[in-house]
């Protein structure tokens, strides 16, 4: 969902653009590649947390691999999963790596499998014909490779003598978002194959997961509680109930722009988990320190 509301800000963006200002059309590479060297992390990450095969595939995958000892000591003390941290270590910052790293990890050809995946809730609940979401992988991936190679030159060269006109970042546009929704439906297939469809049991599911991780913040939020002197627990009920009001008003903030739609709860949902996870992180590291301090 997240990424969903990511590219439908890039295309609006772009179909709002001034084709004579073509300096910011060097901006869409940039912002499509970030979105998908982060969307394939999520996908490692989640695949390998799943556990077998593909937590086995990536243990073949980094026997060939050194960890680097900075990274792992910027993990020191946290509470992170498997497939976060080997997330991290698989390459994917060219079409030539996410196609090599899903195959290993998948076990399987993934340039077939996001060739032939279809749409579910097409299928299933709009009874439309079984298609795959992409139609010509070939031009598909010509073009997702075209935006990371645009994304290197912008990034890391001058680029002064490359032109990019407006015809070809909309490919861009258009073919990077259907490999990454061809992806994302493949992947949820997967690992998920009888997922609900309708808005109804999407906007229950979305609500259990945040209150699943809700209810992790606020064992935290005891524990910290616990060890903290009489005036310090003050100060942190303080702070804590401030970060209740912004938690609220920021999911009222980004559910606002689908009031009187079906899918809102699920976008608040969503928003809302994203929040409490931030939130689980920062007092995770304050109670890292708390621990570390010695008491009198």
């Amino acid at each position: 969902m997240e990424l969903a509301v990511r590219l439908t800000s890039i295309r609006n963006s772009y179909n709002q653009l001034d084709p004579a200002i073509d300096e910011l059309l060097r901006y869409y590479p940039i912002a499509l590649a970030a979105c998908l060297e982060s969307w394939f992390r999520l996908a490692i990450r989640e695949l390998i947390d799943s556990g077998d095969p593909y937590l086995e595939n990536a243990r073949q995958v980094l026997k060939k691999k050194a960890f680097d000892y900075d990274i792992l000591v910027s993990l020191h003390g946290q509470t992170i999963t498997i497939g976060e941290v080997i997330s991290h270590y698989l390459p994917v910052s060219k079409l030539s790596h996410i196609i090599a790293t899903m195959n290993s990890v998948m076990g399987e050809d993934f340039r077939r499998r996001v060739s032939e995946v279809h749409d579910r809730w097409e299928v299933e609940i709009k009874k439309q014909p079984s298609v795959p979401i992409v139609a010509n992988i070939d031009e598909t991936f010509r073009n997702v490779d075209r935006t990371f190679e645009l994304r290197h030159i912008f990034c890391h060269e001058a680029g002064t003598a490359v032109k990019v006109g407006c015809d070809e970042i909309e490919q861009c546009i258009n073919h990077t978002a259907t490999f990454l929704r061809a992806s994302d439906e493949m992947i949820s297939q997967t690992l998920f194959p009888d997922a609900p469809l309708t808005q109804t049991a999407m906007n229950i599911a979305s609500y259990e997961d945040y209150e699943k991780e809700r209810e992790g913040l606020d064992l935290l939020v005891e524990t910290i509680t616990s060890v903290l002197s009489n005036g310090q627990k003050e100060r942190f009920t303080v702070a804590n109930e401030a970060w209740k009001t912004f938690l609220d008003a920021s999911v009222e903030i980004d559910g606002l722009q689908y009031e009187g739609g079906t899918m809102r709860p699920t976008v608040e949902a969503l928003v809302a988990k994203r929040l409490v996870r931030d939130r689980k992180a920062q007092l995770k590291e304050l109670l890292g320190r708390l621990e570390a301090t010695p008491t009198e």
